[in-house]
């Protein structure tokens, strides 16, 4: 946001302000912002709630034991410090019409399978989530023998390996794209399967089947709205909210592609599954 767009928001009068982001630069904003109501975290020497429905999820970004101890959902903790009632209110997402159009064009010259999407990647902050690249292929393999189409999915920092992958195990891959391409892309597979991603909030927002690969984070905090799964190492994670791991290799080497596979075939079993996506958008 620049100081042009800063300056008209804090000098707007609103019936209402909300502001769920727990840094600094955000919290001043609400705390500037002329508001009848306001919710979630503001700035009083310090991030601070703005009622006491906040603190709660305050408290549990500062102390990880409060945070592990957790049990409530992000979406039911959001609600909550909105003075909110969570009814098991979905997300909702736009889809470009053209840009699905494209895909479904595309993807319908290569199969009439079942498509996977895999979205390879964790971002760079928390380098603990990664999953070896090995193991994707491996996985790739072993669902293109069961009869599954693979598509890669990922950003810039993912593409050299899904070149890479694309090469070994002759997936479908065509680049990195634009959020509205991406989301189109999404709408196209039957299930994904990622780690704690932005391709994870798309997928059930798109209401496709999802296999989550959690390590470091809370398993409490997601919501997956009975389309799927979360797969975590057997013995736990020391590196809670962790960017490195203490033990100098990230558990994640301990959820092996035949468990991702298996989860795959519980929650996109070939004998019952209709081909193509099933994902409709309204005009």
């Amino acid at each position: 946001m620049n100081s042009r767009k800063i300056m008209e928001v804090t000098h707007t009068k609103y019936d209402i302000a909300i502001n769920l982001d727990k840094e600094p630069e955000a919290c001043i904003i609400l705390k500037q912002v002329m508001a009848d109501e306001k919710y979630g975290f503001t700035w009083d020497n310090g991030i601070a709630p703005v009622t006491p429905a906040a603190e709660p999820k305050l408290l549990t970004g500062l102390f990880d034991q409060l945070s592990k101890q957790n049990t409530a959902s992000y979406i039911d903790e959001i609600f909550s410090i909105c003075h909110l009632d969570y009814t098991d209110e979905r997300y909702i997402l736009d889809v470009d019409k053209d840009y699905f159009n494209h895909w479904e064009k595309t993807l319908k010259k290569e199969t009439d399978y079942p498509i996977v999407g895999l979205n390879t990647g964790a971002g760079q902050r928390w380098p603990t989530r990664q999953w070896k690249v090995e193991y994707w292929e491996s996985l790739i393999k072993s669902l293109q023998d069961k009869g599954y189409y693979c598509v890669l999915l990922g950003g810039k920092d993912e593409h050299e390996n899904n070149l890479a992958l694309k090469q070994s195990t002759g997936s479908f891959y065509s680049g990195y794209f634009s959020v509205q391409q991406f989301i189109a892309l999404i709408a196209q597979c039957d299930l994904v399967v990622t780690q704690v991603t932005m391709a994870m909030h798309l997928s059930l927002a798109l209401d496709r089947k999802l296999i989550l690969m959690n390590n470091i984070f809370n398993p409490h905090e997601f919501d997956l709205f009975d389309l799927g799964e979360i797969i975590q190492p057997d013995q736990g994670c020391d590196c809670y909210f962790g960017s490195s791991c203490i033990h100098g290799q990230s558990c994640m080497q301990y959820i092996k592609p035949e468990e991702v596979l298996s989860a795959v075939e519980r929650h996109l079993p070939l004998d019952q599954v209709k081909l193509k996506s099933n994902y409709s958008y309204e005009l």
